[in-house]
């Protein structure tokens, strides 16, 4: 908690958006969490006046607001360090690749995590929504998810393993979201994806080899 703390009579329901805040302030050194996650979807939480979570508290005897109203409220308030506010912003279009390939139990948090923009056209997520996404993601899902959050970088090496990536995700015959497209312009070259560098190299049996990495 630093000096700007000011406590506020209000309470939210937990759930995806109250664990990723809650993750990235003891990230940041906020000793408030009281081991508590936020991701209780049946209990309200609230922040008492020295800057502890409380969980499971009583409704009525706060204002109750929306996850990310109480999140917004407090995250400049509980730790002296600097907050990085990333915020990622895709279509829907862009985020229904994400959510196709979503086992069960994720499309109910996804569906959480989109519930209080529903009338945006650009959906907005932040740095710590994206790692948690990346981070459940199976080796076949994460390639998409980082597609699709292409400009998110978590620091890890760039270098990409293409046989773990869906053969439609690196090659198309058509089309601009694959890593390699038939150049339907003139269908006698390759279309290559701008999301990616690449550069071509002698291989030691002397045919040429073709490295994408990511921007």
């Amino acid at each position: 908690m630093n000096k700007k703390f000011k406590h506020k009579n209000i309470a939210t329901r937990g759930g995806d958006v109250l664990e990723a805040f809650i993750t990235e302030m003891k990230q940041n050194g906020w000793l408030g969490h009281q081991g508590f996650d936020g991701t209780d979807t049946h209990s309200y939480y609230t922040i008492n006046e020295e800057g502890n979570i409380l969980f499971d508290v009583d409704e009525d005897d706060y204002y109750s607001v929306l996850p990310r109203e109480f999140v917004e409220y407090y995250r400049d308030m509980l730790t002296d360090k600097p907050i990085d506010r990333e915020v990622y912003k895709v279509t829907r279009d862009e985020f229904k690749r994400i959510y196709d390939v979503a086992c069960h139990e994720w499309k109910h948090k996804l569906d959480y995590l989109i519930a209080e923009q529903p009338f945006n056209d650009m959906l907005e997520f932040t740095g710590q929504q994206v790692k948690t996404m990346i981070d459940a993601s199976t080796k076949s899902q994460e390639p998409i998810v980082r597609a699709v959050f292409h400009e998110y970088d978590d620091g890890k090496d760039a270098e990409i393993d293409l046989f773990k990536m869906p053969f439609k995700e690196v090659f198309a015959q058509s089309g601009c979201k694959a890593m390699i497209a038939i150049n339907i312009d003139d269908h006698k070259s390759f279309y290559l994806n701008k999301g990616y560098t690449w550069e071509l190299r002698p291989h030691r049996d002397g045919n040429q080899i073709l490295i994408p990495t990511k921007k």
